[in-house]
């Protein structure tokens, strides 16, 4: 313990009290760690780096902690090297399909601004034997698609309003609903304009009528006034 301190000491005295946290021992794959580090900016990363260096201590780089039984047993470490400072979307352009986030972004993170950042989008789940024809069909209707295949997942959008011919808001939102019928699955709007809210339910094809009906009657019988969240819900609710 005397040794982490003096090591928690040094990387305080170098990038500052906020950026050096100590806590209860936590365990990764045998070792017990005590010490993380949280650099700010790559500079701060750098200089970490640097004192790790210097006094020959090793460090477990991690995120926000969820894998850490990814890979072999460390064999040796004295702190956690943390990236969840380091995050952020560093650049996004659609239309080139460029996009770089910085090393502690988490995904569910990234999705969300992406999803923000898009005009219309949708999270289209489908059987994965399946997953293929729904894409072919997007792609064919020039969606943009962010595919995750073991699951049967995949995200459609388009990144520019419509421009050409008799294209509308109602047209490519029917590319997206034809995806998963045609792929035996759902999907769920996760960005649209207003006027394509406004008509259609973004839940529209995620919940069955019977469940439907008891989200209803719960909702009836907790919040009849409809106090929480009025008709932002499944079915308008």
């Amino acid at each position: 313990m005397t040794d982490a301190i003096a090591l928690a000491s040094a990387l305080t005295s170098e990038l500052g009290a906020d950026a050096v946290r100590t806590h209860a021992s936590l365990a990764c794959e045998g070792v017990e760690l005590a010490v993380s580090v949280e650099p700010a900016d790559a500079d701060a990363l750098a200089r970490a780096v640097q004192v790790l260096t210097a006094r020959e201590r090793a460090a477990i780089v991690r995120g926000n902690g969820t894998r850490l039984a990814l890979g072999n047993p460390p064999r040796r470490a004295d702190v956690f090297l943390s990236t969840q400072r380091l995050a952020g979307l560093a650049e996004f352009d659609a239309e080139e399909g460029v996009l770089r986030a910085k090393s502690g972004t988490p995904l569910r993170a990234l999705q969300l601004r992406l999803t923000s950042e898009l005009p219309l989008c949708a999270r289209i789940a489908v059987l994965p034997s399946r997953l293929s024809v729904a894409c072919a069909a997007l792609r064919s209707a020039g969606v943009e698609l962010l595919v995750y295949p073991g699951l049967g997942l995949c995200y459609a959008a388009f990144a520019e309003k419509p421009s050409r011919g008799e294209e509308t808001w109602e047209t490519r939102l029917g590319h997206i609903e034809a995806a998963p019928r045609a792929g035996g699955g759902h999907f769920l709007l996760e960005s649209a304009p207003l006027v394509v809210k406004q008509k259609h339910c973004v839940f529209s094809t995620l919940l069955s009528p019977d469940v439907l009906a008891l989200m209803r009657a719960v909702k009836a019988q907790y919040d009849p006034l409809g106090t929480l969240n009025p008709g932002r819900c499944a079915g308008r609710i």
